[in-house]
């Protein structure tokens, strides 16, 4: 059985929600972080609509995916290039962009969810971990 453009959608707005680390979230907390009511949301999760182009481009940016990902299918899911101001040995000189993944989406989404004193922290921590595997 074929997935429905509709069906389709839904499932990937699900996809990007909990590699965005809102898949336990209610529909009330979505409809707050997406800034519509929560039967607009039902609505999509359940293919029974879509979002306003607006509202995909705003979608896709809280959810760190491409709009055209979302709403189309079209690849690669996230744009998210970074740019990187290190250039060590760890990144080729070729190299102007790095993609980031659904699991480094979510944990950047959940360090700029911290206060700044636990963020410093979090990478102090990091940066001892990294001195002590060289």
């Amino acid at each position: 059985m074929t997935e429905t453009v509709r069906e389709g959608f839904a499932n990937r707005l699900q996809l990007a929600i909990d590699e965005a680390g809102y898949g336990n979230s209610q529909l009330k907390e979505l409809a707050a972080l997406f800034g519509v009511s929560a039967s607009a949301v039902r609505k999509w999760l359940s293919g029974d609509a879509f979002p306003t182009q607006v509202r995909a481009v705003k979608l896709a940016n809280l959810l760190g995916v491409r709009r055209a990902w979302l709403l189309d299918n079209e690849l690669p899911m996230r744009p998210n290039p970074v740019d990187i101001a290190d250039k060590g040995k760890a990144y080729s000189s070729t190299q102007e962009s790095l993609s980031i993944s659904g699991e480094e989406f979510r944990m950047l989404a959940t360090y700029r969810r911290l206060p700044k004193s636990l963020q410093k922290a979090l990478l102090k921590l990091m940066q001892d971990i990294h001195k002590e595997q060289k």
